[in-house]
């Protein structure tokens, strides 16, 4: 069971929206550090952060009095929402706006504007990729379903398995964006886990070799300290495993 290349490519599509907006953070916070002369902006790393300086940019606006413009800005048709600074600047300067703070607050804006805007995207493309990726597994399950009358899967806790990873609970420990993106969407296990809601019953956990519970490693066993025996090479495989 291979899963289309189309689909597979909108799996990435998350992240690279979700890189866009990395960048522009990362440049919005350069600004911030130039501006203020403080360099703590550059340690808002966790999503929390990330919000708090939004919403921070928001009402530096709303206190500017700039947020009026927005709609402005975009019946304008700009090539994006969030531009370099020097357009924004520009663009806001043609509208009567001259202090350097009213300026700034309105490009810092944009960007908090864009910034929402790219990451529920990436949400949306995450949740689509998803959909398309279960309705095609379902598609081939029930296919299996009419062709054989009972299957053998591994019976592994498919609980444990799809638990996504979780981050590091500190809320400003930097995690490359891969490594992210890697921890955040694994999901091992979906394919087994639609095939036993497809089959139910007819699915029949597979007997290991040598009545161990678990297929045992060459690294587990020199973990373990036994080196009298080697382990076996004998590993039971599903259908589903074989497709992940």
């Amino acid at each position: 069971l291979t899963i289309p290349h189309h689909m597979m490519g909108r799996s990435m599509q998350p992240h690279l929206l979700t890189g866009h907006a990395d960048k522009h953070f990362e440049l919005v916070k350069r600004v911030l550090s130039r501006w203020t002369g403080l360099t703590h902006w550059h340690h808002c790393l966790s999503e929390r952060r990330r919000i708090d300086v939004r919403n921070i940019c928001v009402a530096f606006a709303k206190h500017h009095g700039v947020v009026a413009y927005w709609r402005e800005w975009i019946d304008s048709k700009p090539t994006d929402l969030f531009v370099p600074l020097t357009e924004a600047d520009r663009w806001i300067r043609s509208r009567g706006v001259t202090s350097t703070n009213a300026r700034l607050a309105w490009w810092l804006y944009t960007w908090a504007r864009k910034d929402v805007h790219l990451r529920q995207w990436a949400a949306d493309e995450h949740a689509g990729f998803e959909n398309s990726r279960d309705a095609f597994f379902r598609e081939a399950a029930i296919r299996l379903s009419t062709q054989f009358e009972t299957i053998s899967v591994d019976d592994y806790d498919i609980a444990v398995l799809k638990k996504q990873p979780e981050l590091k609970k500190q809320e400003d420990v930097y995690v490359p964006p891969q490594v992210r993106y890697n921890l955040q969407h694994a999901a091992p296990g979906r394919f087994r886990e639609i095939l036993i809601e497809v089959m139910g019953p007819r699915c029949k956990p597979s007997e290991r070799p040598g009545g161990l519970e678990k297929p045992v490693t060459s690294r587990e066993s020199t973990k373990a300290g036994d080196s009298s025996e080697t382990p076996s090479n004998d590993v039971t495989m599903d259908t589903a495993d074989a497709a992940e």
